[in-house]
């Protein structure tokens, strides 16, 4: 793995740097991808936001029914993206050891999340498959957002791009993001 650490995150263009974020200084691990399939037809017409509970085992057959139910229209780009979300759930099961899948899938227009924050859990999986991703901070500038002031340097994941951040229940620094 051709990996770039920077300071308490690791980013590489490997699959396996996602498994980085077991390392007790890892607050961040960034797979950055490509996507091999084109996302925008399903942003075609109205869709409804999922969220569901589930298995690794589960998880695609449940976002399949799930994706029918909230108007995303039959097609391969709905396939291919049932199968990612599948591939994703399985490696990410398998680097947080857990057997419960919380997922949600939403077609955000708006800034959902516009203060920087730490989840309150173990580990996130984020991934943006079209437009602006997740904006996250390094260390310094966490601490400058936490004294009030504006961070200096703002880094943010590209569609396609899979990151694991450590929440507050991991870490007592943990990956800050919006």
């Amino acid at each position: 793995m051709d990996a770039q650490t920077l300071s308490q995150s690791v980013i590489a263009r490997d699959r396996q740097a996602l498994a980085e974020i077991v390392r007790e200084e890892c607050q961040l691990a960034l797979w950055q991808r490509d996507l091999a399939f084109e996302p925008a037809p399903l942003m075609e017409g109205a869709v409804a936001e999922i969220r569901l509970e589930s298995t690794p085992g589960n998880v695609g057959a449940d976002v399949k029914l799930a994706m029918a139910k909230a108007g995303y229209a039959a097609s391969s780009a709905r396939e291919a993206l049932t199968r990612d979300i599948a591939d994703l759930t399985a490696q990410f099961s398998k680097i947080a050891g857990c057997t419960d899948i919380a997922l949600r899938l939403a077609v955000v227009e708006t800034d959902s999340c516009r203060k920087f924050h730490a989840d309150w859990i173990t580990l996130r999986l984020i991934t943006t498959y079209a437009g602006r991703g997740t904006e996250w901070l390094e260390p310094r500038d966490s601490k400058r957002v936490a004294e009030g002031k504006d961070p200096l340097a703002i880094n943010r994941l590209n569609a396609g791009d899979v990151g694991i951040f450590k929440g507050r229940l991991a870490s007592d620094q943990p990956a800050i993001h919006r």
